[in-house]
């Protein structure tokens, strides 16, 4: 069963979305709502996999309500298409709040349909993302807002100039500020994770092969599968990083097929 949220306060316009969902099969369950404050409470009561959200609401306006929904855990990566009767900027609103499309009043039932056709693939999409349980996640808040990572794909962080904490993984870099790197350690909460250097942490996971600087006292951290990133690793922490990794891959060699 797919359910999709429908927030729109006309109600003849809330129907013809509701009845024209049904018409795609029976899989697809539409959960009405009025008013942002009504969707807010059936986001709690129902797990919702897509929405269609009207930017004008009484009360809170949609996209108001597209930000509440992005600070909710579970509902980060929803699919939301907003429905308007104006076209000004609407493009862009993906920037702010992650919308995979937009459709304006008035509509079709085919433009409705093509909009709900291209919002239940990006349903299964992340389905299939939710279906890799073996693939750990981590929740990391940062300046810009909040992001589900995989922590495979996390490599380090270290602390700027500026005192920011950056998180680097394989195609991102997140910055949060007033944070620790301990913190950030505590925060992740992997034993994977670990201090190499006092400026860094890193994914034991993901390290390549580790050579030495220039300095006696500080070697280079290469990674896998990401050949343009590299973290230093201290003498102080050498021993630690060189035993878990060392254990990691035992590990992994014992798991492979014989």
């Amino acid at each position: 069963m797919i359910n999709i949220l429908i927030v729109e306060d006309d109600e003849r316009i809330l129907q013809f979305c509701a009845d024209n969902l049904r018409k795609i099969g029976p899989h697809i369950n539409p959960i009405l709502a009025s008013t942002a404050e009504d969707a807010m409470i059936l986001l709690t009561q129902y797990s919702i996999d897509g929405a269609f959200i009207d930017i004008i609401l009484p009360g809170m306006d949609g996209f108001s309500l597209a930000s509440r929904i992005r600070d909710m855990e579970n509902y980060y990566f929803l699919p939301i298409v907003f429905e308007t009767g104006e076209n000004k900027n609407v493009p862009d609103t993906y920037k702010e709040y992650r919308n995979i499309d937009y459709i304006s009043k008035p509509f079709t039932p085919e433009a409705f349909l093509s909009s709900a056709a291209r919002l239940i693939i990006d349903v299964e999409k992340q389905r299939k993302i939710s279906l890799k349980k073996d693939e750990n996640k981590i929740t990391f808040q940062y300046d810009g807002g909040r992001a589900l990572i995989a922590f495979s794909e996390v490599l380090y962080a270290t602390t700027e100039p500026s005192r920011r904490i950056r998180l680097v993984t394989r195609t991102n870099d997140f910055y949060r500020s007033n944070i620790t790197l301990s913190n950030i350690i505590t925060e992740i909460n992997s034993e994977m994770f670990i201090q190499c250097h006092k400026a860094y942490i890193v994914n034991i996971s993901n390290i390549k092969r580790i050579e030495q600087s220039f300095s006696r006292k500080a070697w280079t951290i290469y990674f896998q599968n990401a050949p343009d990133k590299t973290c230093q690793m201290g003498k102080k922490y050498k021993r630690a990083v060189e035993e878990l990794l060392y254990r990691d891959r035992m590990v992994n060699e014992d798991s492979k097929p014989q």
